[in-house]
């Protein structure tokens, strides 16, 4: 039994993911969890997962989606996360993207807050971190996560 820890379904028309879920099933993929990252992707993803008993979702604010949101809609992004941990298998895609962006303050500070939700309803982390390793292990540390999937890296 396999289970995928890191795709996006919301990518692909409706037709394409019951292909993808029917293929995966056949591979022996039990489970596919699939990662928002925006207000809009986060709510295809519960969409998906009511769905598709196969596919489990994790809600998330990628580190570039984030600094452009104002600070009023990520806040009722992570309230929205939080109202939903009972629906949710993880926090991802999350984390710090510095290869795209010179914007960094704004990303460690709402990746601090992800952290920090993440501890408050238990979950695991699925972490995007692009140029950006020594400054996520270190808020990671300094946090103490323990429950943490490094989906990419540099």
């Amino acid at each position: 039994m396999f289970i995928d820890v890191h795709c996006h379904l919301d990518y692909y028309p409706e037709e394409k993911i019951k292909e993808i879920v029917e293929r995966a099933k056949k591979a022996d993929v039990r489970t596919i969890i699939t990662n928002g990252v925006n207000p809009r992707t986060n709510r295809k993803t519960l969409e998906l997962a009511e769905k598709y008993p196969e596919v489990k979702p994790a809600l998330g604010l990628y580190p570039i989606e984030a600094i452009a949101l104002p600070e009023n809609e990520i806040n009722n992004e992570l309230e929205f996360i939080k109202n939903s941990k009972n629906k949710i298998v993880a926090i991802g895609e999350v984390g710090l993207d510095f290869k795209e962006t010179e914007e960094k303050e704004k990303q460690i500070q709402v990746f601090k807050k992800i952290i920090q939700l993440a501890q408050k309803i238990n979950k695991p982390l699925i972490i995007h971190s692009r140029k950006a390793e020594a400054e996520c292990i270190s808020l990671l540390e300094e946090a103490k996560a323990k429950k943490v999937v490094m989906h990419c890296f540099s």
